[in-house]
């Protein structure tokens, strides 16, 4: 018995660690996450409430109290910004970091005889108005769990922000981070096929929906409190349902018979 919950447990640890990169580029499903190798490794992470003095073509220069300096940033991110969701390199994205106050997660790094202060995610401003950009590996990092099933996770939720590329909701747990693609197919009850991008306007703040998907990853208490949200919600195939107005849709797998 011993042995079967030690396997378990390793199982557990397994899952978590090969599908959190592969959730990351579903964020971004142009591209494969990019894994630093730190994940649970990963040295002494710090949530910092800094104030950003400087940005650069590969760093981020930040004052605070704990600490003061320049933040490696080099490398692949995600991001929210705005109504956009995404994935990108440094290069393609520090133009939308702005100097003033942030909050930054910071690890330090060592690299021979010399520490190196790393950025491993920023948020400035509230999800949906601001931006936030965290790299693929903190997201393992501050994994707890991971609820990954073939058939659907139908989960109750009141909407905060909904746009073409992701919707931000309030469920019991906390807010949650759903990841859509624009141009992904879905057939609306009573009309006909339409793309995310055509009803996502369809949902509104407060509107109580049930959402059904196949993978939750249930993040830190500590990284919700500093990122933004809790949870983070990807795949379907199933609805997506808004018990306040009766909107509903359903992700098109295949054309309904007589559409």
């Amino acid at each position: 018995m011993r042995r079967a919950v030690i396997l378990v447990v390793v199982l557990a640890v397994i899952i978590v660690a090969v599908t959190a990169p592969a959730m990351a580029a579903a964020w971004a499903p142009n591209g494969a996450a990019e894994d630093l190798g730190h994940g649970r490794r990963c040295p002494r992470l710090r949530f910092l409430s800094v104030n950003v003095t400087e940005v650069g073509d590969s760093y981020v220069a930040v004052e605070s109290n704990a600490m003061s300096g320049k933040l490696v940033a080099l490398g692949t991110w995600l991001y929210v910004h705005g109504a956009e969701a995404g994935r990108a390199r440094w290069a393609d994205i520090k133009d939308r970091v702005l100097t003033g106050p942030a909050v930054a997660a910071v690890v330090e790094v060592k690299r021979g005889d010399k520490k190196v202060l790393v950025l491993a995610g920023l948020r400035q401003g509230e999800i949906g108005e601001g931006l936030l950009i965290v790299r693929p590996w903190l997201l393992r990092r501050c994994a707890e769990r991971l609820l990954s099933i073939r058939h659907y996770l139908g989960i109750y939720a009141n909407v905060t922000v909904s746009t073409s590329h992701y919707m931000l909701v309030e469920t019991r747990a906390g807010a949650a981070l759903a990841i859509l693609q624009p141009d992904s197919e879905w057939y609306v009850a009573g009309r006909g096929e339409a793309t995310w991008s055509e009803v996502a306007g369809e949902f509104h703040k407060g509107d109580l929906i049930r959402i059904f998907c196949h993978n939750v990853l249930i993040l830190s208490d500590e990284f919700a409190e500093h990122m933004g949200f809790k949870t983070l919600m990807w795949s379907y195939s199933g609805a997506i349902i808004n018990l306040t107005t009766g909107t509903t849709v359903c992700k098109l797998v295949e054309k309904p018979a007589g559409a």
